[in-house]
């Protein structure tokens, strides 16, 4: 039991990115009505990746967990006008179709991570977890935790984003490193962190040139169409030349970007870290200023708004933002409220996925 003064890291992460958003989200527990389905994918990808380690961790086997993955997606596309009568037929399609991609996208994380997956003993999956941050008791939910061949456990945190990081891990996920406290009592064998990025996007699919340009002439072939932007992974670029074009496996842009595409991978990403109680002491602390600031916003109901124009944490990003300009503007807030805006749903950890 969490007790009732309890507090979620996912609350302190709201109230962390702009409290004017927390209030509207916990203190007076609204949603936007028909979300953009678009909005709903982080949550699609996070719950076939539990369903498959749900699986794992009762000790289905490999393709049968994945079967229990992929029939996930297959229960929610097959029920999506029950589960949303309220929705016109371009939103279940366009619903559908994000459940499609998601799948697509697990489905291919999976198949690359096999070989490691099935190193691991699955210790937890999306259990709720407390620590002890100053006087406040914090509630956390980790993705995962495993314990890999060598007998270290590691906290797995799963990520759908919109682009793959290139400069290491955003402070705004290192943040969930004060996880480590809460699980190091429990297993004190734990390691650390991998953070697994799935980018959400469908690979292309190449095809050929319908007319030669002056290189493909010259090698008297068609080429892959945008063959230096194409969008794809390694796999299937070389699949493709391999079955429709062979002879271009020979051709020097080709090879160079078949060997690109190896060396980086553009749809998934893994980063290991290594946490020591340093690092989490100066979290920590963090987490106490946010605490202390959360306090002071209820006892004065004051909760400031933080504007960003740019990022993921922008207001063109954030679901309360057209009741927030109402309410700048001194317009109609009670007939904002009625038309775009209903109670929140139970609580659902990635409502406010990072794009």
């Amino acid at each position: 039991m969490t007790g009732h003064n309890a507090t979620s890291y996912s609350d302190i992460q709201q109230y962390g990115r702009c409290p004017a958003s927390y209030r509207w989200r916990k203190v007076v527990n609204i949603q936007r009505k028909r979300k953009d389905p678009a909005l709903r994918q982080g949550s699609a990808i996070h719950g076939g990746l539990e369903t498959t380690f749900l699986a794992l961790r009762d000790d289905a086997s490999y393709e049968e967990a994945v079967d229990y993955g992929m029939g996930y997606f297959d229960d929610l596309i097959d029920n999506a006008w029950e589960d949303h009568p309220l929705w016109y037929q371009e939103e279940v399609d366009e619903y559908t179709d994000m459940l499609l991609a998601s799948q697509d996208i697990v489905r291919r994380y999976l198949d690359q991570a096999e070989d490691t997956i099935n190193t691991w003993e699955i210790l937890h999956v999306e259990e709720e977890f407390l620590m002890f941050v100053g006087n406040e008791v914090v509630t956390f939910t980790p993705d995962l935790i495993i314990r890999d061949a060598s007998d270290y456990v590691w906290i797995i945190d799963h990520k759908s984003t919109a682009t793959i990081p290139t400069g290491g891990v955003p402070f705004s996920d290192l943040q969930t490193l004060t996880y480590y406290s809460g699980i190091k009592d429990m297993y004190p064998e734990l390691r650390g962190f991998v953070f697994n990025y799935l980018r959400k996007a469908v690979p292309s699919t190449p095809r050929l040139n319908k007319t030669h340009n002056a290189a493909s002439k010259a090698f008297g072939q068609y080429f892959v169409n945008n063959l230096k932007s194409i969008d794809t992974t390694y796999e299937i670029l070389l699949d493709f030349l391999t079955e429709n074009a062979p002879d271009l496996l020979g051709e020097t842009s080709h090879q160079l970007r078949v060997a690109e595409l190896r060396e980086t991978n553009r749809f998934f990403f893994t980063e290991t870290i290594l946490v020591n109680d340093k690092t989490v002491e100066v979290m920590h602390q963090e987490l106490e200023m946010v605490l202390d600031n959360m306090q002071h916003s209820r006892d004065h109901d004051n909760y400031p708004r933080v504007f960003a124009k740019t990022g993921v944490q922008s207001c063109d990003r954030c679901e309360f933002q057209r009741i927030c300009h109402t309410q700048l503007l001194g317009w109609n807030e009670e007939l904002v409220l009625e038309e775009d805006y209903e109670p929140r749903e139970p609580k659902n950890q990635y409502e406010t996925e990072t794009e």
